[in-house]
């Protein structure tokens, strides 16, 4: 994963704007990954007469309209927040040159580079984007150069990244 034009505000914490087709990409190879231990409090179900699931705490009718904004380029791009998870003896592929940051993503649990990337909070806005790319990609339209969104990047443990969508939380309620 490479960011471009990135602002390092210090060792653990970025900020760049990325176009739509990039996250797309990023996403649908599984760059970056949806990990429930760091949101918001899932919604329980019921399956069948015996089992409870969690599930993604998502509202579709968010989705589609912040998808109809997005194409419709009414969409003022916010920000999501991706964590890159550190645990312990592990150094995560993860280097700033330039005011580029670059990414390797390594799901190998047993590598000593580990690198895992976690959508922190955003679900509702990356699910717009990809809903929205897909449909232009379908269309054979192009994919406004303007259409994307920021995207702080973090360097946190587990429990860090719980702290920061608590906080994230906080100020949308």
């Amino acid at each position: 994963m490479e960011f471009e034009n990135v602002i390092k505000i210090n060792d653990t914490s970025y900020v760049a704007f990325v176009g739509a087709e990039k996250l797309y990409d990023y996403f649908t190879n599984g760059l970056f990954i949806y990990d429930r231990r760091v949101q918001r409090e899932p919604r329980i179900r019921l399956l069948g007469k015996n089992y409870l699931v969690k599930e993604i705490s998502l509202n579709k009718n968010s989705v589609k309209e912040i998808e109809q904004e997005m194409l419709n380029r009414t969409y003022e791009p916010d920000a999501i927040i991706l964590n890159v998870l550190m645990m312990e003896g592990k150094s995560p592929n993860v280097k700033y040159e330039n005011g580029s940051l670059f990414i390797t993503p390594n799901l190998d649990i047993n590598a000593d580079d580990t690198t895992i990337v976690q959508l922190t909070d955003g679900m509702h806005r990356i699910s717009a984007l990809i809903s929205a790319v897909t449909k232009l990609k379908k269309n054979k339209q192009s994919i406004p150069d303007d259409m994307g969104l920021i995207v702080k990047v973090t360097i946190k443990t587990l429990e860090e990244a719980k702290r920061i969508t608590v906080q994230s939380f906080k100020r949308s309620t």
